[in-house]
């Protein structure tokens, strides 16, 4: 499976929340996430979101493709 892009630094510097976070505490997340994905935690806790066809949350993630490639 493909890491989050959220783990990505220049995914975070597109989205204007992130400015406000501290990079200590970026770095920590990271980590922690990271973890959490590679040992299988972060599924027994939430795996069932993977199953649910749409969240409804604060934010939403928008996906641009350059004409021409494929997606």
């Amino acid at each position: 499976m493909r890491a989050p892009s959220v783990l990505d630094l220049t995914v975070r510097r597109s989205q204007s929340a992130w400015g406000f976070v501290a990079d200590e505490i970026q770095q920590r997340f990271v980590t922690s996430l990271s973890n959490d994905l590679r040992s299988g935690a972060w599924d027994e806790r939430y795996g069932k979101l993977r199953q649910q066809p749409f969240f409804e949350g604060s934010l939403r993630l928008l996906v641009s493709y350059p004409e021409g490639r494929a997606r």
